[in-house]
């Protein structure tokens, strides 16, 4: 079997020194450190060479330290790698049941709204309205919506906690969820309250956030 690559050297310049970032843990957020680099890379299989920018996060979790790369060629390529670092998995933590975990329940309000209009591909003014989200409702982790007629919609839980973070360095976490009728939602919570949470749900997306 043929392996090919990609080789080449890592370099920082003096800005990208500056920008390397160290997030610590929160009751929220996972401890996470940010490195920028350039990589000055040449292809074995075309030949091909170039420049990269090159990000790379790692987020130190219960199961493991896990990684995100992210590579973007000088045509504006954009590749991404992601996994868990060689050696630090836990296993244990990967196979604990949501049944027997402790969650801690808590709250995020908001108190303004705005909605994706995918035929003009524009979000809408935003209008005023006080949103409550319960998140770890249950013993299933389910979401519960309050909202500002309050009435109350819960969303089952289906899927497990997804960290990541924007090009900008903005945390957020991603549930999966199903309401009552059996369609999927996406919900995306950002630790930053004035981004707040996306709802995603077929080609409709809500935005919640706490605006002062």
């Amino acid at each position: 079997m043929t392996i090919f690559d990609s080789f080449g050297q890592l370099s920082l310049t003096n800005q990208q020194r500056e920008a390397v970032e160290n997030i610590e843990e929160t009751y929220e957020t996972y401890k996470a450190d940010f490195f920028y680099f350039n990589w000055r890379y040449r292809n074995d299989y075309d030949s091909k060479s170039g420049t990269a920018k090159v990000q790379v996060i790692k987020i130190y979790k219960p199961q493991g330290i896990a990684f995100s790369v992210k590579i973007i060629s000088e045509n504006l390529d954009i590749i991404v790698y992601k996994g868990y670092m060689e050696g630090t998995v836990n296993f244990e933590r990967f196979n604990e049941s949501p049944k027997t975990t402790e969650y801690k329940r808590f709250r995020e309000d908001y108190n303004f709204v705005s909605i994706y209009d995918v035929v003009k591909e524009e979000w809408s003014d935003w209008n005023e309205g006080n949103n409550s989200f319960v998140i770890n409702y249950n013993s299933n982790g389910d979401i519960a919506h309050y909202k500002p007629n309050g009435e109350m919609d819960l969303y089952k839980k289906i899927s497990g906690v997804e960290d990541d973070y924007t090009d900008t360095g903005e945390h957020y976490q991603v549930i999966n969820a199903l309401d009552e009728e059996g369609l999927r939602f996406r919900f995306q919570f950002f630790d930053n309250s004035s981004i707040g949470l996306k709802m995603i749900y077929g080609n409709v997306m809500i935005q919640f956030a706490e605006i002062k």
